[in-house]
């Protein structure tokens, strides 16, 4: 099975869409990335989760950048964000492995 893609939803100057269905997938999900974009994770787990997110090419010829990867702690409901993601390292799609179904996402970004 392929990647899931979470929407994108955009916050103007004026308002935000507020009825964000949140997006899960144990196989991994993928957003679009415009560098200003950022992540909502909402865990039902009462377990520790992660969240890592791909970087699809080193920094430098001779650095790598690793994966970078968030933490939920042990029993906590609760709503996290993250964000932003450079495109120069993260690249224009944003690439997501998950630990568990128990996560859920919603994602947003900067329009004018």
């Amino acid at each position: 099975m392929a990647r899931l893609q979470i929407p994108v939803n955009g916050i103007t100057h004026y308002a935000t869409t507020l009825s964000v269905t949140p997006v899960f997938n144990t196989l991994g999900l993928y957003m679009v990335n415009n560098g200003v974009t950022f992540l909502e994770i909402t865990t039902i787990s009462s377990f520790s989760e992660t969240v890592t997110i791909q970087v699809p090419a080193g920094a430098d010829t001779n650095l790598t950048v690793g994966p970078r990867t968030f933490s939920i702690p042990t029993g906590a409901t609760a709503v996290y964000k993250t964000g932003f993601f450079p495109v120069k390292t993260y690249g224009s799609q944003l690439i997501i492995d998950v630990s568990s179904s128990d996560l859920r996402f919603a994602a947003y970004t900067f329009s004018a």
